[in-house]
């Protein structure tokens, strides 16, 4: 006889590890075209989202505008080139720009991850004082 929840935790198991994987193998065959599900939480709410990750260049661009102007911030910017309907199209700039702060901070986070960017606010602080001398 077998084991009902001895397949259910392989198959669980099996899944985690699977997931991983043909998340990084999209990431390198697709590049820049790829795009990523994520999950994010806002108000005790899980929604989901599709990202695309980002070149250098597209994230540094971004934070450049988003530092110069005054109507804007880095994370609407990076969201501006990233996010996307399930349906493949990009949001409209105008939608992404009402978005609640919550959900632009926890996107950005996932958009971070996924390309490759690390946001670790320790980490980021360890540096700077490396960088500074103390």
């Amino acid at each position: 006889m077998t084991n009902i929840e001895q397949l259910k935790e392989e198959e669980l198991n099996n899944l985690s590890v699977d997931s991983e994987v043909l998340d990084l193998e999209s990431l390198i065959t697709d590049g820049v075209n790829a795009k990523v599900p994520v999950e994010v939480t806002y108000k005790g709410k899980v929604f989901g989202a599709i990202l695309k990750p980002l070149t250098n260049p597209e994230w540094n661009n971004a934070l450049r505008v988003g530092y110069k102007n005054s109507n804007t911030n880095s994370e609407i910017e990076l969201l501006k080139i990233g996010l996307y309907h399930k349906n493949g199209d990009k949001f409209p700039n105008k939608i992404i720009e009402q978005l609640p702060a919550g959900v632009v901070t926890e996107l950005s986070k996932e958009l971070a991850r996924i390309s490759g960017i690390s946001i670790d606010m320790e980490e980021n602080v360890k540096l700077a004082k490396d960088m500074l001398g103390f």
